[in-house]
């Protein structure tokens, strides 16, 4: 979506995302992403930006707790 929101071609874009539950309490979501285009500063900037500001990752980082309804 951040590549479209530039018009940036994300024909051959890659990305990867690993679960990481070798940290006791903890769950580390690892990414890498590869564009296949030259991108400006002002552009990697904003492509971090999406991705920090993401729905997902901002729902995925927040408490998650258990409630028993009755």
């Amino acid at each position: 979506m951040a590549l479209d929101d530039q018009e940036i071609d994300a024909d051959g874009a890659l990305v990867n995302v690993n679960l990481n539950r070798g940290v006791e309490g903890r769950i580390i979501f690892e990414y890498e992403y590869k564009i296949n285009a030259v991108l400006s500063d002002g552009q990697k900037a904003k492509i971090e930006g999406s991705i920090l500001s993401c729905p997902a990752r901002q729902t995925l980082l927040k408490e998650v707790c258990y409630k028993r309804i009755e």
